[in-house]
């Protein structure tokens, strides 16, 4: 216990002397200030212990304390300098110090803090014109304005970008020409900035020319960006834009139509991405689709699942296209599932038996038990029963029990015994 106190006093002592030093010797209550660092006003602070701490923010090493002086000088007299603070401002190359500094200039209220921060919009760091924009935006001072029209209409990208960073949280309608100019600009990431713009603020009146850049634009970031932003916006005169897409050469904007597509599903849309099956080259694309039928719960034009079912090479793809089939209940494509119970893989197999408990009648009925007979995998023939089951037809139930007593293993035997209990359950007046 003695050894633990020695310890912390000696630790105190460590902190006083360090901190003396780094502010030359400050007067007591600067140290103390320092030290506490209490949620108290400070307004009794000595000038000179002010100016220290000054020192300490411009000069200083450590980040942390310059953070702490800073929150200091925030609640002492001098608060409200906005002369002083500039001088901070201007004097460090901390980000966060000088994104702390600006906070507390905003803070002020004042019309004159405006000239001070922003010039500071063409920080080469984020985090600082972030400061800048949301300041500006606090305050309200439309004589920021000029200034980012001025940054908007340079021959320099960066500042246009700079320009479009503003106005995504500074946006009001006297700048839509701005944004269209911008939309319309040489440089592709400029373009792209500004489609940001455009769907952050919802400038419906700029769709027209966001359909103009998704339909040709030369580079496809910004074509994928522009169909994203029409979705977005829920642009229905986008549709047959969104449908064009499908056959683009990039798989950024095939992949961006399906999304779009998606969202505005249809009888129409749901035959256009089936349709795009017979010729997608993607995997994770060909997925999308499938699981956009899925939602709509339409196959659409069919021949886009049964080309997967026949000719697709990834396994786990064909398994999620009969497991489609099954969900979408189109009676069209039974015969699609039936074909898959033949399958080479035999997960293929149990996801078309379970697929064909979403039907009723003989014509699946007839298939599964036939497929009972001559599968060898137990998995397959667990998914074959569990069918049966659920689509509890009596017309099944002579043939179940004939393989009920063939059947050897013990655990299908079991499973057999449940569905021929079920189906005669459910098929007959009880007592």
């Amino acid at each position: 216990m003695m050894v633990s106190c020695f310890m912390k006093k000696t630790g105190i002592i460590l902190v006083f002397v360090f901190i003396a030093y780094t502010v030359s010797f400050a007067s007591d209550e600067c140290i103390k200030a320092l030290v506490n660092n209490v949620d108290d006003s400070y307004s009794n602070l000595s000038d000179e212990c002010i100016m220290k701490l000054k020192e300490l923010i411009v000069k200083g090493k450590d980040n942390d304390q310059k953070i702490q002086a800073l929150q200091i000088l925030k609640k002492s007299k001098v608060r409200t300098n906005i002369e002083f603070f500039k001088d901070i401002l201007y004097s460090v190359h901390s980000i966060t110090v000088q994104q702390m500094v600006i906070e507390i200039l905003a803070e002020m209220h004042d019309k004159k803090v405006l000239p001070v921060i922003i010039e500071f919009l063409q920080s080469p760091f984020f985090a600082v014109r972030e400061s800048v924009i949301l300041a500006l935006k606090k305050n309200g001072d439309d004589r920021m304005y000029p200034y980012i029209i001025r940054l908007a209409r340079s021959d320099e990208v960066i500042q246009r970008i700079y320009a479009l960073e503003a106005l995504y949280h500074l946006y009001d309608n006297r700048f839509y020409e701005i944004i269209v100019r911008l939309l319309q600009d040489t440089n592709k990431s400029v373009r792209y900035f500004a489609l940001d713009c455009v769907v952050h603020n919802e400038i419906s009146a700029a769709l027209p020319y966001v359909r103009s850049i998704a339909s040709g634009d030369e580079n496809e970031e910004v074509r994928v960006k522009a169909i994203n932003v029409l979705s977005a916006l829920h642009d229905r005169a986008a549709y047959y834009i969104f449908v064009r897409a499908l056959s683009d050469y990039s798989d950024l904007v095939r992949d961006a139509a399906v999304d779009a597509l998606s969202t505005l599903l249809s009888k129409e849309s749901t035959i256009y991405l089936s349709r795009q099956l017979l010729t997608e080259r993607e995997v994770y694309i060909k997925r999308k689709i499938i699981k956009a039928l899925i939602t709509a719960k339409n196959a659409g034009d069919i021949r886009g699942l049964q080309h997967i079912l026949h000719n697709e090479e990834n396994r786990s793809l064909r398994m999620y296209a009969v497991y489609a089939l099954g969900v979408i209940r189109d009676e069209r494509t039974v015969s699609l599932i039936i074909e898959s119970l033949n399958d080479e893989d035999f997960r293929i197999r149990a996801e078309a038996a379970a697929a064909l408990s979403q039907f009723k009648g003989k014509n699946v009925v007839i298939p599964l038990l036939e497929s009972y007979s001559k599968e060898n995998e137990v998995y397959v023939k667990t998914a074959i029963v569990f069918s049966l089951k659920k689509i509890c037809d009596m017309g099944s139930l002579q043939k179940l029990f004939i393989i009920y007593t063939k059947e050897e293993d013990i655990v299908l035997k079991m499973i057999l015994s449940s569905a021929i209990q079920h189906i005669i359950t459910r098929n007959t007046r009880q007592y």
